[in-house]
């Protein structure tokens, strides 16, 4: 048997529902008493928002430039591939 989680999912990653009840615990007011709580719930939001975001630029650049507008998150997610390195060698010195 899979050894459990601080959360109930396998090694100890919180699974989908754990991050939706956080979520929907910040909106009904809950998370005010717990700071750990509240910074999780706005972070889930922030991700969400984001998409929302990004949706709505792919769909003007879309609009705009037609099929080459892929290139444009093609080039964000390259982006954000790069970074993810950088920030774990700058971690990786530090330590």
């Amino acid at each position: 048997m899979p050894r459990r989680g601080k959360r109930g999912s396998p090694g100890g990653r919180p699974d989908k529902n754990d991050c939706m009840s956080e979520c929907l615990t910040c909106a009904s007011g809950e998370a005010g008493r717990d700071p750990e709580l509240k910074r999780k719930s706005l972070h889930y939001y922030f991700i969400i928002l984001v998409f929302a975001i990004g949706a709505a630029i792919g769909a003007v650049a879309s609009q705009k430039f037609g099929n080459p507008a892929i290139w444009i998150a093609a080039g964000l997610m390259l982006l954000g591939f790069i970074l993810m390195f950088v920030k774990e060698e700058i971690q990786g010195e530090t330590e």
